[in-house]
């Protein structure tokens, strides 16, 4: 699996995933609607997935290529979820154990 932290155009995956980092211009966004429109995305591309194998499978989507691609982008899309999940959560603990 591939390390987050090497994901070197950001803004070209933000716009193929439709994933927006906190921007300047953006500021009343939270992080928890972030995470909330992140995971929404991840869905909806796991649903497309999942209609994209049902099509190839009933004979309707002659083109394997596009049901494999599907099938990666999905990967790829809940791969960011869950490390950006745990990310979180982990420094969420951080702050928690943090003496005071």
């Amino acid at each position: 699996m591939q390390d987050i932290s090497t994901i070197g155009n950001l803004a070209a995956f933000e716009r193929e995933f439709g994933i927006r980092a906190a921007d300047q211009k953006f500021p009343e966004e939270s992080f928890g609607r972030i995470l909330t429109d992140m995971i929404e995305n991840a869905d909806q591309i796991q649903q497309e997935k999942e209609s994209a194998i049902e099509e190839f499978v009933q004979g309707g989507a002659p083109d394997i290529h596009k049901t494999m691609i599907a099938i990666q982008k999905a990967d790829v899309s809940f791969k960011l979820m869950t490390e950006v999940v745990n990310r979180a959560r982990r420094a969420y603990e951080e702050v928690r154990n943090m003496q005071i």
